[in-house]
């Protein structure tokens, strides 16, 4: 994907604010898959993220003069993005399940340490996965992000 340059990014902006709404189109081509990326991570299901994608571009399409500049476009985006797909899935229970102070305190790091050595690259990857599959949607999204979208 071919990044807009930051000042070609705000005359965007100016024109669909000043009437050259087709101009929007441009924004949506260029962050579509990034905002599709986060949102399914979030409601984890391709058709519901689909849906909130495209509420939150037409959210942000709609609210785009309340766009202050602070940040970048893109930030702002997510952020729309990120609180239209956490509302969709607020209707979702939570289930948790507590951690025994006693389970963990048997696990010296070392122990960890040689278990992880006798694993596979795959198994590792697929208990990372797990790992971050288990935290909540906020440290979900801000790990997936970091590492995985810079």
């Amino acid at each position: 994907m071919i990044r807009m340059e930051l000042k070609n990014e705000l005359n965007i902006i100016h024109q669909v604010l000043n009437g050259n709404t087709a101009a929007f189109r441009v924004l949506v081509d260029n962050y579509k898959h990034l905002v599709f990326s986060m949102v399914v991570k979030i409601v984890k299901n391709n058709e519901v993220a689909e849906e909130v994608t495209q509420d939150s571009f037409l959210k942000a399409y709609h609210g785009l003069s309340t766009f202050k500049n602070e940040s970048k476009f893109s930030t702002w985006l997510f952020r729309i993005a990120y609180n239209t797909a956490i509302s969709k899935t607020r209707k979702k229970t939570v289930i948790t399940s507590a951690i025994d102070d006693y389970v963990i305190e048997n696990y010296s790091i070392e122990a960890v340490q040689e278990n992880l050595d006798e694993l596979e690259e795959g198994e590792k990857l697929q208990l990372l996965n797990k790992a971050i599959a288990d935290l909540n949607l906020d440290e979900q999204l801000i790990i997936n992000l970091f590492y995985f979208n810079q």
